[in-house]
C-alpha cells in the first residue's frame, strides 16, 4: 500500500484553485488531480473560501501555508496593541516579558488559567 504524503498548498495557491473553480475553466476533478491532494482537500479550501480570500486581502500570509488561530483573540489583541505601544517607546521586550504581560492581560479581561 503506497503511503500518501501530506501536501500543503500556500494560500496564494489555494486562492488559484477558488478562481479555477470559480471560472470553471478546469473540473474540480483535474484541480485536485493536477495539484496532488486529495478531493476533500479540494472541498474544504472551497468551503473556506471566504476565510482564506480574507487572508490574502491582509497580504501578510499569501506565502504561509496555514493560518494559526488563537485561544483567546480579545487577549491576543490587547497584547499586540501593548506591545507596538511598547515599541513605540524602545522598551525592550523578551519573550518572557511577553508571556508574563499576556497573562496578566488575560486576567484583566477576566479569563481563569
Amino acid at each position: 500500500m503506497a503511503s500518501n504524503k501530506r501536501k500543503c498548498l500556500s494560500f496564494d495557491t489555494k486562492l488559484k484553485l477558488i478562481e479555477e473553480v470559480e471560472k470553471g475553466t478546469k473540473s474540480k476533478a483535474e484541480l485536485y488531480r493536477e495539484h496532488g491532494i486529495a478531493q476533500s482537500s479540494l472541498s474544504t479550501i472551497l468551503k473556506d473560501k471566504v476565510k482564506i480570500r480574507a487572508a490574502v486581502k491582509q497580504g501578510t500570509c499569501q506565502l504561509k501555508k496555514q493560518r494559526k488561530s488563537t485561544l483567546l483573540p480579545d487577549v491576543d489583541k490587547a497584547l499586540l496593541i501593548w506591545f507596538q505601544q511598547a515599541r513605540t517607546i524602545d522598551f525592550l521586550i523578551s519573550g518572557p516579558i511577553l508571556i508574563e504581560k499576556g497573562e496578566q492581560l488575560a486576567q484583566e479581561l477576566g479569563h481563569t488559567d
